[in-house]
Parts: C-alpha cells; structure tokens; sequence
C-alpha cells in the first residue's frame, strides 16, 4: 500500500480500512422486472462512478409446465447513460408455472443491490455517533454509520469457468450437457452474487437434408444460440446454458459449414457473494 491508513479484522485476516482501495457503499435496491421466456430485461438506477451490482438467483427453482425454459439469470451489460445514470440489463429465463392447459410466467421477485464508492457517494450530514475516516485530501475512506460492501465468506477469490463447449445435440435437451457450476462454503438461499457472464454462443444443428420439390437437395440446421446464466441450489452456484433464440438455416446441401467454433475459448469470471438480509 501507499502511505495511509489501513486497518485489519485480527480473527478474519482481512483488511477493512486501506487508504489505497477505495470502499464501497450500499446505495439500495431494485426489483427485477420478470421477462417472458428467456429474453433482456434492464433496471436503470443513480450512482457517482461506476457501481457494483449484486443480483439474486433463481434457488431451488425447476420449470412445472411442459416445454417450459430452464430459469437462470446473469448481468450481461453494464451501460452509464451520462452522469450519474446507470442501466443494469440482465438475460433472465423465468420460472413457467401450470394454469389450466398451459402456463404463466411466475414474478419470482429477484432484485439486484447497487453499491457505489464511498468517496463518490457519501452520506450526508448529520452522520449520527459512529467512526468516519477521511483522506488528507477529505475524501471519505470509511463511515460506521453507513451500510459498506462487506461480501459471505471467502467467495471473493473464487474463479466461475463459463464452458465454451456448445452443447451436443441430446434429444430435445441439448443444452443440459453445457451446464458447470461451483460450490461455495455456505447456503446460497438469501444471497446475491457478483458476477460476469460469457456472450451469446450459436451452434448449428444438422437436422437432414431433403429435396426442396424442384430437385434441389437442401441440407436443414436449428441455429441455436446459448447464453450462459445462473441459478443457486444449496451451496451450488449453477452455470445454466439456455438456448435463448431458435431459428431454422436451410443452404443446399454440401456446402461449406458456416459457424466456425475453432476459436471459442472459456471465459473466467470472479465470484462475490453477499447476505442479502445485511442489505434491505
């Protein structure tokens, strides 16, 4: 560290106050609106530079109605609108619950959690007994009285693998076969996470060819494109490839393959997680 100030937690090891790392501070949440089907959904929100964002997942949730979407969601942009405005846009596959003879899209009332810089975002007088730190330059390091980014366990240093692998055909499931996932050292029920998620991934799916009835022999692929989001179940963050587009490419047959998947590679992500019931 530079000169400065930096304080410890003696029984965690970890450090709480560094004048060198800027600290952040919970600036409040906001609800998830649920999509229908898998498809982006975006929350615009205030923060000075540029914020943390912690969202829930999906817990212990299966799909009730036939042929309904596996759910899972992930932050997938970040956008500064100017200023201090914010969109947050998340892919989100929601639960498809049974009614009747079909099925509903179920408000699964996920939200996310925003956290700005402390320096950035301070709170305003009057600041009520507590610490406070500030810098020589009177910018704010820490403030007792204020609800800081304080993050369950030690999940800060964990590393999520996103495959790059398209999932093979399987039935009418393929995409079970791309799931990963990673566990973590406590109950993920009443947490959010931090974390990144790979793009889009399409992959092509030779379904025959036939005679298009003028003689012409066609060859006929699902062109299906896999986002990769998150689900929770016990202590196990799930990585859920969902195939959130479908279409059908029809070229004549022989011809040249048209997706070229020789240079797909994983993508890492860090995983940070918190207790939601610190955060309100």
């Amino acid at each position: 560290m530079r000169f400065g100030i930096e304080t410890k937690n003696l029984a965690a090891g970890n450090i709480t106050i560094d004048a060198s790392h800027r600290a952040f501070v919970y600036l409040g949440k906001k609800a998830i609106p649920t999509g229908s089907g898998a498809r982006f959904t975006s929350v615009d929100f205030s923060c000075n530079g540029v914020p943390q964002v912690y969202f829930d997942v999906p817990y212990n949730v299966v799909g009730t109605a036939p042929g309904a979407p596996r759910t899972g969601i992930a932050l997938c942009r970040l956008e500064n609108l100017g200023g201090s405005s914010w969109r947050a846009t998340f892919i989100y596959s929601p639960r498809i619950v049974l009614l009747g003879a079909g099925g509903v899209v179920e408000d699964m009332g996920l939200s996310l959690r925003i956290f700005g810089r402390l320096d950035l975002n301070p709170p305003r007088p009057p600041y009520g007994k507590g610490i406070m730190v500030r810098a020589l330059d009177g910018s704010m390091l820490f403030c007792s009285t204020v609800r800081m980014l304080r993050q369950a366990g030690n999940t800060y240093d964990t590393q999520a693998v996103l495959k790059a692998d398209i999932p093979a055909q399987n039935g009418n499931d393929p995409e079970n076969v791309g799931d990963t996932f990673v566990d973590t050292p406590f109950n993920l029920v009443g947490k959010s996470i931090l974390a990144n998620t790979r793009g889009t991934i399409s992959g092509a799916y030779y379904q025959g060819t036939f005679n298009n009835g003028e003689g012409i022999f066609e060859d006929y692929y699902d062109i299906l494109k896999f986002n990769a989001l998150y689900w929770a179940s016990g202590s196990r963050l799930w990585v859920r490839r969902i195939p959130t587009d479908r279409y059908q490419y029809i070229t004549q047959a022989g011809s040249v393959y048209f997706i070229d998947n020789s240079r797909r590679l994983p993508v890492y992500s860090r995983l940070s997680v918190i207790d939601n019931s610190q955060f309100p």
